[in-house]
């Protein structure tokens, strides 16, 4: 325990809270290596994921500016149209998307359809390992040392913190259960990402329209995502987890039809 200038006890959250983005990194690092091995990981795949991965994260952030208070207002944070709203976007804005970079890029033939298990496991890597791995981390840690440091700054940010995500401060074994929640939320977006990824290339690739109508609705796992609250987080976590392996199936079905020489 420390305390700061102005006399308010601080206690360092416990770090067992740093272990759901280092197990998301390591899962996303995981699956890539996987790829290289099994398949192949070119730099260009993981860079063409990026700017799709990117863009779309881009284009959420601008349309949610201007308008989730207005749909928050109008149709409350947890309905069918708020949960609609949000999974079209991720249909549209990721994995859409990703197809339209695809298909750019293969005009200019500079992937195959021996890309399609890359450019799914380097979405799932910039979103899990970057975005809500590696960035996720480094707050914590930077939030860790500033308490930890029993500055007037670090007092701040305990207040903060304890405040918005007080969770932080609870003990290891009640903790551990949010934290094992949290990764397993992680592995179900890996799962997610790289199966509308493999699709929406192989669609582009293969000129198989079927391969995109598949992945689109893919997108609408977030449209669940406001009923969190409602279900509960073990029965929310549970039921995202399900339709992510349902997703994995589906991208191996078809991996096996037209990149394995199955019928």
């Amino acid at each position: 325990m420390f305390t700061s200038g102005d006399s308010v006890p601080m206690n360092d959250f416990d770090p067992v809270v740093f272990l759901s983005p280092v197990l998301a990194i390591i899962a996303s690092i995981l699956l890539l290596l996987i790829i290289k091995n099994k398949s192949r990981l070119r730099a260009n795949v993981v860079l063409f994921a990026l700017i799709s991965y990117a863009a779309a994260i881009a284009l959420k952030e601008i349309v949610q500016y201007f308008s989730l208070s207005f749909i928050y207002d109008h149709f409350g944070k947890i309905s069918i149209l708020t949960g609609l709203y949000f999974g079209l976007q991720t249909s549209i804005f990721e994995v859409f998307g990703a197809y339209l970079i695809a298909l750019i890029v293969a005009k200019r033939s500079l992937i195959s359809e021996k890309d399609a298990d890359a450019y799914g496991g380097s979405l799932a890597f910039w979103e899990n390992a970057v975005l809500l791995g590696a960035l996720s981390l480094f707050s914590l840690l930077v939030d860790y040392v500033l308490i930890a440091s029993g500055s007037a700054l670090g007092s701040l940010v305990f207040k903060e913190l304890q405040s918005s995500d007080p969770g932080l401060f609870y003990p290891p074994l009640s903790v551990l259960p949010d934290v094992l929640l949290g990764a397993l939320e992680r592995l179900s977006s890996i799962l997610a990402h790289y199966s509308w990824g493999f699709l929406t290339l192989s669609a582009a690739v293969l000129k198989k329209k079927k391969l995109l109508y598949v992945a689109i609705p893919m997108g609408m796992i977030d449209a669940i995502v406001p009923f969190e609250p409602f279900m509960g987080i073990d029965i929310f976590e549970g039921i995202v987890f399900a339709f992510s392996l349902f997703f994995l199936f589906i991208a191996i079905h078809y991996r096996k039809i037209y990149l394995n020489g199955g019928s």
